[in-house]
């Protein structure tokens, strides 16, 4: 691979690095998709809409870490959100392909990640749900969202 130079000269990265990044973070999925025991451990810590454990939020995140700042705000609402201890489905679109056409889907087009839907409706994207817990507007709209309880790491 070919470095990348700036004007100066110091380096800022490899030709083609990011794509190379991105082909191992979709074959990591792959394997991981394909373990059992993933699947297991997914299906424990994510509670599915049907079985009614998680309340009335679906939030849509990414886990690929090639763009740093969306899967930076996607961990910061999901924290903020596991904060206020409340209950949501979390989808990963890297991790699930199809959760990103489902977004798109329930969207009419696409958006940015994070994305937050509570009791069906859409209320937006990671800074707009920032924004609504600064300045306190977000706890009333979490008021009807079953409270998730957390005993020794242990989610219920």
């Amino acid at each position: 691979m070919a470095t990348i130079t700036s004007h100066r000269g110091s380096v800022r990265g490899t030709e083609g690095g990011v794509e190379s990044t991105i082909e191992a973070l979709l074959q990591r999925r792959q394997k991981l998709a394909a373990s059992p025991a993933m699947l297991r451990v997914l299906e424990e810590e994510t509670p599915s809409e049907e079985d009614g454990r998680a309340g009335k939020m679906v939030v849509y995140v990414t886990s690929l870490q090639a763009v740093r700042e969306t899967r930076d705000l996607c961990h910061r609402v999901v924290g903020l959100l596991r904060g206020h201890g409340v209950g949501f489905t979390l989808k990963d679109v890297f991790l699930h392909p199809d959760y990103s056409k489902e977004l798109s889907e329930r969207m009419g087009a696409e958006g940015a990640l994070p994305q937050v839907f509570i009791n069906g409706k859409h209320v937006g994207d990671g800074p707009t749900i920032v924004q609504l817990n600064e300045s306190g507007r977000l706890a009333p709209m979490l008021a009807g969202i079953e409270v998730r309880v957390v005993t020794h790491g242990v989610h219920s």
